[in-house]
C-alpha cells in the first residue's frame, strides 16, 4: 500500500516554506470570525505567486485584468449564484471607492445568496433527495442550516459520518437512509466525494489500473458493517404497549420456574401460559406496527453483532469466501483512531483527520474548481498516482490554509475570490477532459441550470435571497413533533389511536382495490381507443381519490378532537413530500425540493437528477433551445409583467430603454456602436421584445466571463 499512496505524499515536499509565513493564528480560528482584510489579502497574493512562477517557468502570462461590469457579474454569479438585479449594478458601476472590488467580494461571500451558492453545490456532491421518505426534509434543513451557520467542513462530513439513531432526532443520518441497504455503494459514493478517489471496481474485484483490492474495499466497508436499517426505538414502544395491553387483558408474564422443579404438568401448564402471553404480545404488536411502518426507513441503529463477510465469490489469496472482515482504514493508521468502540465514529475521524492524505487536498482542489471553473487536478473524483496537478504549490496552499482556519470553506473561498487570478480575463479555448490547465486566468463556462433559473427568477422579481421556504420548514416541525408524541406517548393513547385508524383502515383498502381495478380497466379501453370510456374511468378513479382522502382526514379529525396529544400517525402522512414547496415561486432554486421535475427549465438545463455525485451538466441540447427561444420562464421574463419590464417602460427615452435592457440582463451599459446598432429597434414594443429575448438567448448572457 505504500506505493499507492505517492504521488499524495510527494506534494507535502513541495510546500517548502512558502506555507509557513503566516502562523495558523493569522487566520479564522471558527466559522463565526472573520479574517482581517489585509491577511486575506497577503494570503491571496501568496496563492497568486504561486501561479505566476508555474507560468513565468511555462513562457507564459497571466491574462489581463477584466473591466469592472465584467467583474461585477462574474462576482454576483460565482459567490451567490445570480446576475444582479438592476440597481445592485448601477450601486457598483457608479461607486467611486478604491477598494469596490475588495468590498463586494466580502458583501456577497457573507450574503444569503452565498448560502443558496454553497447549498446547492453541497447538495449536488452529496445527491440530496428531499422527496426521498421523511429524513429527506430534515437532510435538506440540517444541511441548510449548517450551510447558514459556516459549519466548518470537516465537522459536517463528521456528522454524517458517524450519525446514527432517528432522523428526527439527528437528521444528518440522512446521509446513510439515502443509500438504505446499499452499504457497499455508499463506501465507494463515500471515498469518491470526500477523498477524490473511486475504489467502486474493488467491489467485485481487484482493481486492474490501480493497487486496489477487494480485501481492502471490504474492509473499509467494515466500518459501517454494524448499521442497521430497523428502528430500536419503535421496537421498544411495540414491545411496551403490547405488554400493557396483555396485562390490560389479564395476561401476564409467567413467572419461571425453578431449574430443579420437576413436575411435569405444572411444567405444561407453564408452557400454555407462555404460549398464550407471547401469543397476546404478537397479536398487539402486528396490531399497532402500522403506526411505526416509516420508522425503519428513517432510522438506522447500531449492531455490534452484524458483521461484514466476504462474498461467496471471493478468489483471492488473502482470505476465504466467508470470512468475517475486520475493519481496516485505506490509508496507513491515523494515531488508531479507529481502534474505538464506535465504528462508524472511528470511519468518520479517520476520514476527516487533517493527516488523511486525501481529505483536505480533495476538498481544496474542489473548491478551486468552483472559483475558477476548472481543478488543479481533473478529474476531480479520480486520483491515481497518474495523476497531474497544475500547480502543486498553489494546492498546497489552499490545503494549509483549510487546515489553518479548521476547514472554514467560507473563509477559504474569499480568499480565493479575493486573487488576482479571479479578475483576470477567461481562457476561451476548451480544456481537453483530465488535461491540466496553466491558469492564466479562469475557464470560460456556462451558466448552470440553477444559476440560469435564479438569474431569470432575478430578472422577474429582482433581489429574492431572503425568500424562504417555510413549507419544508412546517413539515419537518410537523414530522419531528409527531413522532416525538408518538414514541412518548402512553400505551393506553397508541392503542387509542390504532382503533380510531383502524376504522377506516378497511374501507381505504377496498376503495384502493377499486382503483387498481379502474387501472386494468383503461388500459384496455385505451388499447381498444375508446375515448369516452376512458375519461369516465378518469374521473370515477378521481371520486375514488377523493373518498380516500377525505377518509384520511376524517381519520386526523378524529385524533385531533378526541386525543389531542397524539397527532402521530396522522401527521406523519401529511409530511409525505408532494409537489415543491410553496405556491409562491418567488423562490431560489436552493429552496425547493429535490431532485427537480423532469420536463422543467432546471432538469433541462442539466441540473442533478441527484443519483451520483456531482451530476449537473451544461452540455447543450435542442430542448434547451427550445426553452430559450418559446420557453415560459422566458416569455414570463419578457412579455409579462417582472421588473425586467417595469424598467424598460419607466424609462422616457428609447436610449434610457436600451440602456435598461443591458442594466438588467448584461449588467453593463451598451457600447456607442451597439446604441448606433440597436437604438432603433426601442421605438417599437414588439421589436425591443424580440431583441431582449435575443439577449437572453446570447452568449453573453449564458456564458460567465
Amino acid at each position: 500500500m505504500a506505493s499507492t499512496f505517492k504521488f499524495r505524499t510527494k506534494i507535502i515536499s513541495l510546500l517548502g516554506c512558502s506555507i509557513l509565513l503566516h502562523p495558523p493564528t493569522a487566520l479564522a480560528q471558527t466559522p463565526q470570525e472573520t479574517t482581517d482584510l489585509k491577511v486575506i489579502r497577503s494570503t491571496s497574493s501568496m496563492i497568486d505567486q504561486a501561479v505566476e512562477t508555474d507560468l513565468v517557468a511555462d513562457n507564459l502570462k497571466p491574462f489581463a485584468i477584466i473591466d469592472e461590469p465584467t467583474f461585477l457579474r462574474r462576482s454576483y454569479i460565482n459567490i451567490i449564484g445570480r446576475i444582479p438585479t438592476h440597481q445592485e449594478s448601477l450601486s457598483f458601476l457608479h461607486n467611486t471607492e478604491k477598494d469596490k472590488r475588495a468590498a463586494l467580494i466580502d458583501s456577497l461571500i457573507y450574503s444569503k445568496g452565498h448560502q443558496s451558492q454553497i447549498f446547492n453545490y453541497w447538495a449536488d456532491m452529496l445527491r440530496l433527495k428531499t422527496n426521498h421518505e421523511q429524513y429527506g426534509i430534515g437532510w435538506h434543513i440540517w444541511l441548510r442550516d449548517s450551510v447558514q451557520s459556516n459549519k466548518p467542513y470537516n465537522k459536517m462530513v463528521f456528522e454524517m459520518l458517524s450519525a446514527s439513531g432517528h432522523a428526527s432526532k439527528n437528521p444528518a443520518v440522512g446521509y446513510y437512509l439515502r443509500d438504505r441497504g446499499m452499504l457497499l455503494d455508499n463506501i465507494s459514493n463515500t471515498v469518491q466525494v470526500f477523498l477524490g478517489t473511486q475504489i467502486g471496481c474493488a467491489q467485485c474485484h481487484d482493481d486492474p489500473y490501480e493497487d486496489w483490492t477487494q480485501k481492502q474495499y471490504y474492509q473499509l466497508a467494515a466500518f459501517g458493517s454494524n448499521i442497521d436499517y430497523k428502528s430500536q426505538s419503535a421496537i421498544n414502544k411495540i414491545k411496551e404497549t403490547a405488554i400493557f395491553k396483555a396485562s390490560e387483558n389479564g395476561i401476564q408474564k409467567p413467572t419461571p420456574l425453578l431449574a430443579n422443579n420437576r413436575d411435569k404438568q405444572l411444567k405444561k401448564e407453564q408452557q400454555k401460559l407462555e404460549k398464550n402471553y407471547q401469543q397476546a404480545i404478537r397479536k398487539t404488536s402486528n396490531d399497532i406496527q402500522s403506526l411505526f411502518k416509516d420508522f425503519k426507513k428513517n432510522e438506522i441503529s447500531l449492531n455490534n453483532s452484524k458483521k461484514l463477510k466476504l462474498p461467496k465469490d471471493y478468489q483471492y489469496n488473502d482470505g476465504k469466501p466467508g470470512d468475517t472482515v475486520t475493519p481496516k482504514p485505506l490509508f496507513p493508521n491515523i494515531s488508531d483512531l479507529h481502534q474505538g468502540p464506535n465504528k462508524l465514529e472511528n470511519f468518520a475521524h479517520w476520514l476527516t483527520h487533517p493527516d488523511n492524505p486525501q481529505f483536505t487536498k480533495n476538498i481544496a482542489n474542489r473548491l478551486w474548481k468552483q472559483v475558477f471553473g476548472y481543478a488543479l487536478a481533473e478529474p476531480i473524483d479520480n486520483w491515481t498516482d497518474r495523476t497531474k496537478v497544475s500547480h502543486p504549490k498553489a494546492l498546497a496552499l489552499v490545503e494549509n490554509i483549510l487546515r489553518q482556519n479548521n476547514y472554514n470553506t467560507r473563509e477559504t473561498l474569499r480568499i480565493l475570490y479575493h486573487t488576482q487570478l479571479f479578475q483576470r480575463s477567461v481562457a476561451t479555448t476548451e480544456v481537453p477532459p483530465g488535461d491540466t490547465y496553466d491558469f492564466q486566468g479562469p475557464v470560460l463556462r456556462r451558466l448552470s441550470a440553477l444559476e440560469l433559473h435564479d438569474s431569470l427568477l432575478t430578472l422577474q422579481f429582482g433581489n429574492i435571497d431572503e425568500n424562504t421556504n417555510s413549507q419544508l420548514t412546517n413539515r419537518w416541525q410537523t414530522y419531528t413533533h409527531s413522532i416525538n408524541a408518538l414514541v412518548t406517548s402512553q400505551p393506553q393513547i397508541l392503542l387509542q389511536i390504532d382503533e380510531i385508524a383502524d376504522k377506516n383502515e378497511e374501507q381505504i383498502y377496498k376503495l384502493q382495490a377499486k382503483s387498481r381495478a379502474l387501472v386494468l380497466e383503461k388500459s384496455k379501453v385505451d388499447n381498444l381507443a375508446l375515448t369516452e370510456k376512458s375519461k369516465q374511468i378518469d374521473q370515477l378513479r378521481k371520486k375514488i381519490y377523493h373518498e380516500i382522502n377525505t377518509l384520511k382526514k376524517q381519520t386526523s379529525k378524529n385524533i385531533a378532537e378526541n386525543l389531542p396529544v397524539a397527532l402521530s400517525m396522522t401527521q406523519m402522512n401529511s409530511t409525505k413530500n408532494k409537489g415543491h414547496g410553496n405556491k409562491n415561486h418567488k423562490m431560489r432554486a436552493s429552496e425547493m425540493p429535490s431532485p427537480f421535475k423532469g420536463g422543467g427549465l432546471l432538469r433541462t438545463f442539466g441540473a442533478s437528477d441527484r443519483e451520483t455525485p456531482d451530476a449537473a451538466y451544461t452540455d447543450a441540447s435542442i430542448p434547451q433551445t427550445l426553452a430559450l427561444l418559446n420557453g415560459k420562464e422566458i416569455l414570463t421574463v419578457t412579455n409579462n409583467k417582472s421588473n425586467l419590464r417595469d424598467s424598460f417602460s419607466k424609462a422616457k427615452s428609447p436610449q434610457e430603454k436600451l440602456t435598461s435592457l443591458f442594466i438588467n440582463i448584461y449588467s453593463r451599459y451598451p457600447s456607442e456602436a451597439e446604441i448606433k446598432k440597436y437604438l432603433p429597434l426601442m421605438n417599437d414594443k414588439n421589436q425591443a421584445q424580440t431583441f431582449a429575448k435575443a439577449m437572453l438567448n446570447s452568449k453573453r448572457f449564458l456564458f460567465l466571463q
